[in-house]
């Protein structure tokens, strides 16, 4: 039976609920505004399933070093709409022309991230893009099991721990199944991306949402919201107090800070990030922007062949070199619990406690440095 004692052992991945026999484990939202597993006892038959489907409760796969790949779509509309070089898109088409189905997170119409199968080259536009925010996956699992009994070949792209789950989760025709995560840096709270969202939009009706628009080229990327009614919001990383609390791991679910899929303890085929830092480790500089692909099993390394990515002859060490979230923990804050707790304990305005905590004086800032070495010394997320 899965039971939640401490919370940063838990990903939320939702993969317990989708395997459960009886259907008595829920998943329900705490007053963080992240989810977590609730069993009910009474109906559970200690099967176990949920306990093996968990990617926390196992020791991740360790990988072999990866082959290194860059990769920059030659289509101007893929590279607007895309994060980076256009690399999931050059992926994921392929699989669509072979009547695959490809499996990623997009905006529902409440504009929350949830996971979901498209089969048209249409449809993936609106996987293309990085959310920022913790995605539901409803019932992507079975889905995705179910496709596979069929016979048809997958792409799941997902955060690493979400690929570990599909790993544990799918047990048959696995060799149809291609699995695709990124350097992740952490996943926010859904509650304080809802919350901030509702404040800034003031209950106007969005017409698109882009974390990483490129209006302004791939390094200066911002947070854009366009509204039906033509006006646009855009918001570099410093602008707004939920990309400035996102950046300093101020909002981030706990067991991001404790990963246990950073490095080579991955399950994926193949990694994909930007490829910051590309103009010192090449010499070369682009601003419509470029991706980097770890090549994980053989697998990824065919595909990448396929879509005519570039072989990189560089040290693994140099290409992550700007992409520290890579093999390295996501840093704690003091300022992570001093702003849930009072957000939990006080009713105060959400963006106003935001913009308090982002928004340090000299002396306050000192103060939860400290506050952070000593919390770190006693292992205190």
């Amino acid at each position: 039976m899965i039971f939640v004692k401490n919370r940063e052992k838990c990903s939320g991945c939702e993969a317990c609920v989708q395997i459960c026999p009886q259907k008595c484990i829920t998943f329900d939202e705490d007053r963080e505004g992240f989810r977590y597993p609730c069993v009910n006892a009474v109906r559970c038959i200690q099967c176990g399933l949920c306990e093996q489907v968990c990617p926390m409760l196992h020791q991740p796969l360790l990988t072999t070093p990866p082959k290194p790949f860059c990769y920059q779509s030659f289509s101007h509309e893929i590279l607007s709409n895309s994060s980076s070089g256009g690399l999931f898109m050059a992926l994921a088409d392929r699989f669509i022309v072979d009547d695959g189905v490809v499996v990623g997170a997009r905006f529902n119409e409440n504009w929350e991230v949830e996971h979901v199968c498209v089969e048209t080259k249409e449809e993936l536009w609106t996987l293309c893009t990085s959310k920022y925010v913790q995605s539901r996956m409803g019932g992507i699992y079975k889905e995705v099991s179910h496709y596979l009994s069929a016979g048809r070949k997958v792409l799941f792209c997902g955060t690493p721990c979400q690929v570990a789950a599909m790993r544990r989760y799918c047990r048959k025709n696995t060799e149809l199944l291609t699995c695709v995560d990124f350097i992740c840096h952490g996943v926010p709270s859904p509650l304080v991306w809802r919350q901030w969202l509702a404040s800034t939009t003031h209950g106007k009706s969005i017409e698109s949402i882009s974390f990483r628009s490129k209006e302004k080229g791939w390094h200066d990327y911002h947070l854009q919201i366009v509204m039906c009614n033509g006006e646009k919001l855009s918001f570099s990383i410093l602008d707004s107090a939920f990309t400035r609390a996102f950046s300093a791991n101020i909002i981030l679910r706990p067991s991001c800070y404790r990963c246990k899929m950073r490095g080579l303890h991955r399950h994926s085929d193949i990694t994909m990030a930007d490829f910051w830092g590309m103009e010192q480790v090449l010499g070369k500089c682009d601003d419509m922007g470029v991706s980097l692909a770890f090549a994980n099993m053989d697998k990824g390394l065919q595909l990448l062949d396929e879509v005519s990515a570039e072989k990189l002859d560089h040290p693994i060490g140099d290409l992550v070199s700007y992409n520290h979230s890579y093999d390295q923990q996501t840093p704690t804050t003091a300022l992570r619990g001093a702003f849930f707790s009072r957000l939990i304990a006080s009713h105060e305005s959400l963006p106003i406690l935001l913009e308090d905590v982002t928004h340090l004086s000299p002396m306050r800032r000192r103060y939860y440095k400290v506050r952070t070495f000593v919390n770190n010394l006693l292992g205190i997320i």
